[in-house]
Formats: structure tokens, sequence, C-alpha cells
């Protein structure tokens, strides 16, 4: 068996392989390619940054590299975010820091450079040099800001530069931009809106800005990029906008709890971190970005021309190995001067200065600070200053951001690889013959009837207790079974009764009608869904303590309405010690033994037929659930089991049947005693009465009211007594009893005490209602 196992998972691994080659169209696997390496190799690491579920990119964070394992912290210690990357896809994103990496060590080393990474070396020359000539743009912005009335924060507030007001008066900086998807597809369900313009140029590169608009914002949103390709400008603005609206939600995150995955709020200060959007003169008509890109190889000499054409060059160093995957480069553009114009750079912009290709490309020089002219411009010949007073510096990044608190609840992906496997070898495929076409009405009538046998039978059984009973049950209203159902609910160790559990049983998993399929053959209908109607989980009952039934586990029959003896072996206590929560479980008086058989869905639905077993096992769970709290009864739901033990106890292999999951069950403790002198009597009670306890209350101690009862209302002292204890180390929040009306009141007797307030919602709230 343990053979078996080992093979499964081997053969779902070689299978991911598989499936991440045909998506990516590559041959190799490509995490041994990813640009994160780069970033590891700078002494950083790379984190991921939860999104809005609308925001259509992926944003990562540079942080220290004592922060690059995603492991679990339970303290939520503060992890610093150095710089921010939003892009179309992770890898991407990723390439954007592995720049952001090499430009801080380039600061810290006081080198006056520009960092740029890519695939190749001319990808990375490129990147740096558009990272340099969007600086450039930036730092002309800045200086013709007091000009064009410039915040305190250092944004524009209008005139005829730019800024809203501007706008207001018919004057919108530079040429709208159409035709770009990520503009018009990246905020997908919201108000929000994204324009991009074209603003003019940058040592004749064209600058692309955009604007992002939100509701709750004080000010857009802005950001600007160079780029020879307008259409893929485009798209790298308007992921620039979106860097600047995850860079706000963490500020705001900083000043308080709330994460950055929502976004900034209304009052943010950081609505313009420089004014983007200054645009020389430009006029015309609407420029598409859905045009045709740049040829393959061009970008090189055309950005080289351009660079001549306004009298600079660029100076390259090769930072990364030469047999590194990602290629990382420091750039500085100096003015062409007539002593070097001779030794221009060539196409990926290396300059030809020693024999050896390591040596062809120049160290920088370090510039002070004090060489560098006040806007950003080239300096006069003879001037050691760079075109740009950036240096390595990327769009700023505000100092003592932090990573949203929710990356402290995290795992490394080799800890839920195979789950991850699973997921994607059961997923549904958009080519057609992933599945076997099945049509009911086509089978033979022996087929169809094969479905209606959905279960198993032991009937030799040494014993069987029929679960007919003489009348319907006595429900709780379904609002209270739906609000008041608490797992953690002390049971009190009582014992059920044969009707309880019977009730509990047929209205959980009995049939309950049939269905006629193909006109001859009548398919029995449960009371819980089942994929296909192929009834994939069956249900075993160990019995404790239960009224004229005997200790042991039990089958239960779902169309004869019985419970079959399948052993009486293993005491009580020998099964809890094989769970998580012995002492929770010896409380009980039953337990639910849910299992999967996999044969019985996976003929038809192949690899997602795993899937929908546990989805049956949840809808199954659910309802014995729901019904043992109408019932009034608790149930509690536990997944802490040793399942090779499980196994074992009901007979199946663990391969094409399995246990998956178990419930609790007991009777549910006695209400405390009624308290007429004031303690424990809910402020909203009538004179005289008691509230019911509430299962929500704080602390894990029950409480007289609700926590949600006004102040000044008295508690029961005498409740945490009552109140079990859970085992150390679980994840209890709460044990209150919560008793439940069976019946409803008989005409002309007193009305019962109104139910306690629901908790309201608010922190703290909503794992308790998971419980």
């Amino acid at each position: 068996m343990t053979d078996l196992r080992t093979d499964l998972r081997t053969d779902l691994r070689t299978d991911l392989h598989l499936r991440t080659d045909l998506r990516t169209g590559h041959g190799t696997d490509v995490r041994t390619a990813h640009p994160e390496a780069a970033v590891t190799a700078q002494g950083y690491a790379v984190r991921p940054l939860p999104l809005p579920l609308y925001v259509r990119a992926h944003a990562v964070a540079l942080v220290p590299a004592a922060h690059r394992r995603e492991d679990l912290d339970l303290g939520a210690a503060e992890i610093p975010v150095l710089d921010v990357a939003v892009a179309g896809d992770r890898a991407s994103a990723v390439l954007q820091l592995v720049a952001a990496a090499a430009a801080l060590k380039l600061e810290r080393a006081g080198v006056d450079a520009t960092a740029g990474a890519g695939a190749t070396h001319d990808e990375a020359v490129a990147d740096a040099v558009y990272t340099a000539l969007a600086h450039r743009h930036l730092d002309d912005a800045s200086a013709v800001g007091t000009g064009a009335g410039t915040g305190p924060d250092g944004g524009a507030e209008g005139g005829a530069r730019g800024g809203p007001e501007g706008e207001a008066q018919g004057r919108a900086p530079g040429v709208a931009v159409t035709g770009c998807e990520a503009a018009d597809s990246v905020l997908r369900g919201t108000g929000a809106r994204i324009e991009c313009r074209l603003l003019g140029e940058s040592a004749s590169v064209p600058v692309i800005g955009a604007r992002l608009h939100l509701d709750r914002l004080a000010r857009p949103l802005e950001a600007a990029v160079c780029d020879l390709d307008l259409g893929r400008g485009a798209r790298r603005a308007v992921h620039a906008v979106l860097r600047e609206f995850v860079l706000a939600g963490l500020e705001q995150g900083a000043a308080g709890e709330d994460s950055a995955a929502q976004g900034p709020a209304t009052e943010t200060s950081t609505a313009h971190r420089g004014t983007a959007f200054v645009h020389q003169d430009v006029t015309g008509n609407a420029v598409r970005a859905d045009t045709p890109g740049l040829a393959p190889g061009t970008e090189p000499d055309l950005l080289r021309a351009a660079l001549e054409k306004n009298g600079l060059r660029v100076q390259v160093r090769t930072l990364s190995p030469p047999d590194a995957g990602t290629v990382v480069v420091a750039c500085r553009i100096t003015p062409a001067t007539a002593e070097t114009a001779d030794r221009t750079t060539a196409a990926s912009g290396r300059t030809a200065e020693g024999t050896s290709a390591r040596s062809e490309r120049t160290t920088h020089a370090t510039t002070a600070p004090s060489e560098r002219t006040a806007d950003g411009t080239t300096a006069p010949s003879g001037q050691a200053a760079s075109a740009t007073a950036s240096g390595s510096r990327r769009p700023p990044v505000p100092r003592g951001l932090r990573a949203p608190r929710q990356l402290s609840l995290t795992y490394e992906s080799d800890e839920v690889r195979l789950s991850r496997i699973f997921h994607e070898n059961s997923k549904m495929r958009t080519v057609f013959g992933t599945l076997p076409a099945v049509d009911v009405n086509d089978m033979a009538p022996a087929a169809r009837r094969l479905i209606g046998r959905a279960y198993r039978d032991f009937r030799d059984s040494a014993r069987v207790h029929d679960l007919r009973t003489d009348g319907p049950p006595a429900l709780a209203p379904l609002e209270d079974c739906v609000r008041r159902r608490r797992s953690w609910a002390p049971m009190g160790g009582g014992s059920l009764t044969r009707d309880q559990l019977a009730h509990l049983l047929n209205l959980s998993y009995g049939t309950t009608g049939s269905g006629l399929a193909g006109g001859d053959v009548r398919l029995p209908l449960r009371a819980t869904p089942s994929a296909g109607g192929l009834y994939s989980c069956d249900l075993f009952l160990l019995v404790n303590r239960v009224t004229g039934i005997e200790p042991g586990l039990y089958y239960l029959h779902p169309g004869r309405r019985e419970l079959q003896l399948v052993r009486a072996d293993r005491s009580w206590a020998d099964v809890t010690a094989q769970t998580g929560y012995q002492g929770r479980a010896d409380e009980a008086a039953a337990m639910v033994i849910y299992t999967g058989a996999f044969r019985r869905n996976q003929w038809k639905y192949r690899e997602r037929g795993y899937r929908t077993v546990l989805l049956d096992c949840g809808h199954l769970a659910q309802s014995v659930v729901l019904t043992a709290t109408a019932l009034g009864l608790v149930a509690h739901p536990m997944i802490a089991f040793v399942d090779d033990y499980f196994n074992d106890l009901v007979g199946v292999d663990g391969v094409d049947d399995a246990v998956l999951y178990l419930t609790l069950l007991g009777p549910r403790a006695a209400a405390p005693p009624r308290d007429t002198a004031g303690t424990g009597t809910s402020a909203e009670a009538p004179a005289g009465t008691a509230a019911e306890p509430s299962a929500d209350s704080p602390g894990g101690t029950a409480t007289g009211t609700s926590a949600g009862s006004p102040a000044g209302t008295a508690t029961d002292p005498s409740a945490a007594a009552r109140t079990p204890t859970a085992p150390e180390g679980s994840q209890r929040l709460t044990t209150a009893p919560n008793a439940l009306p069976r019946t409803a009141t008989p005409a002309g007797t007193a009305p019962a005490a109104p139910r306690p307030p629901l908790p309201p919602e608010g922190p703290g709230t909503g794992p308790e209602e998971a419980r």
C-alpha cells in the first residue's frame, strides 16, 4: 500500500511538469529560470502582496533576506517593505524587483547609475535606459512644479501644466492614448477609471502617463514611463499607476491596521508623489496603443539613435554573472562629448573600451550630489554630471512601509505542493474530450440500475437496528439553527435516544424520493445533493451512548433505513485517542465517520471526481450539522484524526475508498438555572425571565447575555465553571451552551423568553462564526 501511494505522488509530480510546459510553451521547468533567484542573489527576497480580486494584476514586495521564507508567524512580526512592483504576471513583477534590488545596492554604494534587468543584455539595458529617461521626465516635472501649482505633498494642484484644475479649464495634459486593453480591464467591476496619455518625449523617447481616478481617493494617482513601443508603454504605465495604488494602501496600513489589499483611503496624502503629468506642448488627435509594436531586434538601434540625436550616450556595466538566467546591468546616461563621440555605444548600449567582452563595459564614475544640476538636466561639458538627478533611485518608496499582517499566516509552496498538483489536475479543461460523454438516458437499463446502488450492504451483520420512527420530529426553526449553531457548544456528557439518531440520519442522508431515468428505471434520491446523483460518500456511525443501540461501529444503509453492525471490537477510548481532541471526543455520544468511495464517482469525472467527492462530503456533513442543531443536539465537525487508523477501523484501503471527515454528536448541555433575582437576566427579556446563554461570549466563558447585550447587563458568574475546557493548542474560541426551543409555544401558554441578540459584527466575530 505504501508503495502505491508513493507511485501516485510521483506520477502527479511528473504530470504537473507536463501541464506547466503546455501552459507556458517552454520545454523546461519554468521554476528553474525564475527571476526570483536574481533577487535572492543580491541579498533580498520577494514576498507576494495581496490585491483586491477586482484588480487584474500581480503585486510583489522586495523585503530583507531575513523574511525570505514564508513561515507561519503567529506573533505577526512586522515585515519591512523596501519596494513594490506590479505587472500583468508574477514573473514580470519579480523582474522589476530584480532591478529594484540592484538599484538599492547601487544607491547604498554611492553609485549614480540606473539599474535594469531582463532576459537578455539588450532587454536589461533598455529597461535601465527607459527608467533613467522616466526619471528625467519626473525631474523636469518637479522643476516646473512651482509654476504649475504644487501642493504641500509635491503633487500638482492644477494650473495650465496639469492637474484637476487645469483639466477643468479644458487643458487636459498630453494626447489621449486609446485602445489600451489593460487600462480598460485591469480594475473590473469598479467605478475606477484609468486614462493613458502621451505626455511628450524624453530624449526623443515617448513619455506615456497613466492616471487613476477613484471616488474614494482625495486626488488621482499618477505615473509615467518611457517606451519606444507605445502599446507596451501604455501597459507599463497602467501597472506603474497600480504600483502607486498599492504603495498608498501600504502607507494607509502603516498608519492603522487596514490591509494594503484594500487600497488607500480617501484621506491619503500620497495621491501624488510627483507631478508625473507635466507635458510638453503635445497636440493632435488621440493615438492608439493597439498598433503593431517594434520589429524584433530593432529596439537597441532605435534607442541608441534617439539618445545620439539628443547628444547623449550610455555607459553600461553588467552586474550579473555571465551564466545568470536574468541579466542585471547598471547604466549611466552622459553627454556624448567630442572625445567620446566615436565610441558611442553599440546596439546593446555597450562601449568599446577594451579587448575582452567583460572589459568592454565601462565602469561607473561616482558623481557627487553637488555635481548634479538642480533640475536634473545635463550639466555643461566638463562636469561629471548624470543626465538624471535620480541616479539609481526608482520611483520613490515611502520609508517605514510594512507588509500586510496577513502575510504572517502563510506557508511555503512546497508544503502545499501536492494539493496544488491535485487542483491543477482536476481542472475542467475547455478542450473537448476531457471527460467521457455520459448521458444516463443513453445507458443500458442494467447500467442505470448500478447508479442507483450507491451504497454498501452488510446484510450478514450480526446486529441490525431499524431506523423507522413513529412520527415526524420536533425541530427548531431554521433561523435559530443557522444563527446559533456552535461546534464547541457543551454536550453535557449524556446519551442520545434512538429516535434522535434515527431522525438525524434519515433527514441527513436517507432516501427521500426517486427520479425516472431513461423511462424505465427509477433512481433513488437522497436528502443531500451529490455530483451526478452518484452519492460517492458512505456514512458510518460509531456509537458510544445511544439508548436502545449497543456500542459499536455501524453502517447506514440509506435505502433500508437501518444501521448494520460492522464491528464492535474497538473501545471508544481507543478510537478517540486517534483524534486531535480526545477530551472533546470523549464527551460525545456518537461519532459520524464520512467515507469517500472514489470509484463510485471517478468512472465519470476522472481526476475532477476527487474534487467532487470532497464536495459531496461537505454537503453531507453540513446536512448532519444542521439537522442535529434542529433536533437540539450538538454536532462538532472534526478533521483532526489519524487517517490510516480510521481507514483500518472502517475497513477501507485509503486509496479507492478513504475516511474523509468526522462529526461528533451529543446532547446539548442543559441551560443554566433561571435567575429571577437579576443575575443572568437579559436586559431585553421581560421581567422575571432569563435569556438563554449565548455561544458568542468573549473570552471563552459563558455569560447570561449575548456579547452584543447593552452595557450594564448582569452576567452569570458560575457559567465559567460549567464551560468545558478545550484541549491545549486547540483552535476553540467559545464553548458556552446555547439551548434551542424544539417546539412552538402552544396557544394560551406564557411566551418563552426572547432569544438573546446575536453578537455584533466586527473584529473577532468572523472566526467565531466559523466555529
